[in-house]
């Protein structure tokens, strides 16, 4: 039986196909500029997502904490510049307040990730 993807998780991969689908179709001169630095701090945000998820709670809940974090910080980061995208029209707006949507929901769920961990460490102490 496979195991369930955590909401947060799955919530990142629908973050990063989106922003990969919608980067694809920017005008040739903002594809370095933007384009590549979206799509990479939304893999990277992935990534650190599903490291924290490997990282045990019981052994080191510390760098779990900070696997979230960091994921959390590229999360803003992405957020910012796809606000500079939309202002440079790199994006339409619509495609940033869908990203946007989309970080407000990631955030949250790290957020929560964070909150149940900490709940979870305290229960086996």
């Amino acid at each position: 039986m496979a195991q369930e993807e955590l909401a947060v998780i799955t919530q990142a991969k629908n973050l990063a196909f989106y922003v990969l689908d919608i980067t694809e179709k920017s005008p040739k001169q903002f594809r370095v500029v933007f384009a590549n630095r979206l799509q990479n701090h939304a893999l990277d945000i992935l990534e650190l997502l599903i490291e924290a998820n490997f990282t045990q709670i019981e052994t080191d809940l510390k760098e779990r904490k900070r696997l979230q974090k960091q994921a959390y910080t590229k999360l803003k980061l992405l957020s910012n510049i796809a606000f500079m995208a939309m202002q440079s029209q790199a994006i339409k707006i619509t495609h940033y307040t869908n990203i946007s949507k989309y970080v407000e929901e990631v955030s949250a769920l790290i957020s929560g990730w964070g909150k149940s961990d900490s709940k979870r460490a305290e229960k086996n102490i």
